[in-house]
């Protein structure tokens, strides 16, 4: 019976050593999953980190852009406006244009019939002092003519 317990123990410690084994096994593997798993969780953090630093660069582009955006959107509404303005001075120059252009034709055209009227004037003019100028050449002959029937009464 003695070598029955001994036996016994034997299978005992064997089965124990059995035991142990599995369980360290089982340790082991658990032990490298959660290495794993806690690698894993640092490289998803550091992710984490670096994608928190680009979506934090990428706000910063985006409040840049916005602004930039509000600023060449005021800017293309300046534009406008002085296009508008540029574009309604360019309307009121040409419609001046076109007033200073029949101005100048109506002044032409009066220009044009002051100087027919000069003519006729001038030719008038010309036709009364040939009429004065033959006026006054017989009243010099007729001033002659009684000087001398003057000059002959008194002669005689």
């Amino acid at each position: 019976m003695n070598r029955f317990l001994h036996r016994l123990n034997l299978l005992g410690v064997c089965v124990l050593a059995l035991l142990c084994v599995g369980q360290w096994r089982v340790n082991r593997r658990l032990n490298l999953e959660w290495n794993r798993q806690e690698q894993l969780r640092l490289e998803q953090a550091a992710s984490r980190e670096e994608q928190a630093g680009i979506i934090a660069g990428q706000a910063a582009d985006l409040a840049a852009l916005r602004a930039h955006l509000e600023r060449v959107t005021g800017e293309s509404d300046q534009a406008a406006a002085r296009l508008a303005a540029a574009e309604e001075e360019l309307r009121q120059a040409v419609d001046a244009r076109a007033r200073l252009e029949a101005s100048v034709s109506n002044w032409a055209a009066a220009v044009t019939v002051r100087d027919e009227r000069l003519r006729q004037a001038a030719s008038q003019l010309e036709t009364v002092i040939a009429e004065r100028n033959e006026a006054v050449r017989r009243h010099n002959d007729l001033t002659e003519r009684y000087n001398t029937l003057v000059k002959q009464i008194e002669a005689q």
